[in-house]
């Protein structure tokens, strides 16, 4: 009996296994989460990089509809307007600004009617200034546009236009406009340039097109 007794009161030490000890990943466990941490890092840059390029369509787009718009406000107002590049100011980003020329047709009317009187008095200069009407177009950060002159045979460009004050891109009020091409480039983290769109053409007729 005391036998049986003590073998009842023996201590019983439980395995390793169930003391509820802390086992580690096994390796499968952790390549199962380095692809799933893979999967969702590859998700977000094609999102960041998506939105990018849509960022940069718009850009391309709404520039193409401003230039038309201040073709025909330029024909509208027989005014000359033009589209100029404002740099970068302190923590303003690179600008296009629509300008327009003041005093351009008086000022060569009243000149003409001087040399007829002989009048001394000078009538005021004409004077680019920002057009307040149509705001102006922040540039993204890595996007550089350049504006490159075509060849004009009828180069009708006087000095009442503002001579090397003038923008690259004018319109003179006559349905005319200085050609030029304008190129949208993208920079990549590695340096790469890319185009955005094909180069927007102003030809002379003052229309505008995209080159194929």
């Amino acid at each position: 009996m005391l036998l049986l007794v003590g073998r009842s009161c023996k201590t019983f030490t439980p395995a390793p296994s169930a003391m509820g000890g802390q086992q580690g990943f096994t390796l499968i466990e952790i390549m199962v989460v380095i692809v799933i941490l893979s999967i969702f890092a590859g998700m977000m840059s094609l999102s960041v990089a998506g939105s990018e390029n849509r960022r940069n369509t718009a850009f391309y787009e709404r520039l193409t509809s401003n230039l038309d718009y201040v073709r025909l406000l330029s024909t509208e107002r027989m005014q000359p307007y033009g589209l100029a590049i404002k740099l970068p100011q302190n923590d303003a980003p690179n600008q296009l600004v629509v300008v327009k020329l003041e005093n351009a047709f008086t000022h060569s009317q009243s000149a003409v009617r001087n040399a007829n009187a002989a009048i001394t008095s000078q009538p005021a200069p004409p004077q680019w200034v920002i057009e307040k009407q149509i705001p102006p177009m922040d540039v993204p950060d890595n996007l550089d546009v350049k504006i490159r002159p075509l060849d004009n045979p009828f180069n009708t460009t006087a000095n009442w236009l503002g001579g090397s004050e003038a923008p690259p891109v004018v319109w003179f009020g006559t349905g005319e406009a200085t050609p030029v091409q304008i190129s949208i480039q993208k920079t990549n983290a590695d340096k790469q340039t890319f185009a955005v769109g094909n180069p927007i053409i102003v030809n002379q007729a003052g229309a505008i097109e995209v080159a194929k």
